[in-house]
């Protein structure tokens, strides 16, 4: 058995609530929430000595660098219909961490952040050593620095995460892998 979540505008809109989803969708409220947003980033950042923030990151070049909003990995991850402990978590194009960061707090039999960015996984490394909190359940977590199309999935069932981390391209090879893993599996 297999999950994927897909992470994009539309998704969190509806995961986060038809109140949020009404202010978000007017165009005036779109400035609001984005300082809403950085802010909330910002306090999980500094309650938990880290550094999941910012859009961009000096001298990366695959993509531009956006973390998921602390609140939607919790609903997303709380809302999942699985036994958490019968998982690997796994997210692609893992930036910072900060995904990483929010599913050790549930009970996966591993967290797996797979980024080909060195600059970006070497941050991801050092928060994953800095973050402490009593909620984390899971402390098999791990940042691999790869390309997507070449990572192998593990044979345990998995939970898979995707925030627009590539193009379509890429996403064929990974899922063209991922159905081969199955096959093998």
């Amino acid at each position: 058995m297999l999950y994927i979540v897909i992470k994009n505008e539309a998704t969190l809109r509806f995961t986060v609530g038809s109140a949020k989803t009404y202010l978000a969708s007017t165009r005036a409220a779109q400035p609001l929430l984005r300082v809403m947003a950085c802010v909330a980033a910002k306090l999980f950042d500094w309650y938990h000595n880290v550094d999941t923030c910012g859009t961009t990151v000096e001298g990366v070049e695959h993509t531009q660098y956006a973390g998921t909003h602390p609140r939607t990995i919790s609903i997303m991850l709380k809302d999942l219909n699985v036994r958490h402990e019968d998982f690997v978590f796994i997210d692609f194009g893992s930036g910072k961490g900060r995904v990483l960061l929010g599913a050790s707090d549930y009970p996966f039999k591993r967290v797996i952040g797979v980024e080909i960015d060195r600059k970006l996984h070497d941050i991801a490394v050092k928060n994953i050593l800095r973050y402490r909190t009593a909620t984390r359940k899971c402390h098999n977590v791990e940042s691999v620095c790869r390309d997507a199309t070449e990572y192998e999935f593990p044979p345990e069932r998995a939970v898979l995460y995707f925030f627009n981390p590539f193009g379509r391209e890429i996403a064929d090879r990974v899922l063209k892998n991922l159905a081969d893993s199955l096959n093998e599996h």
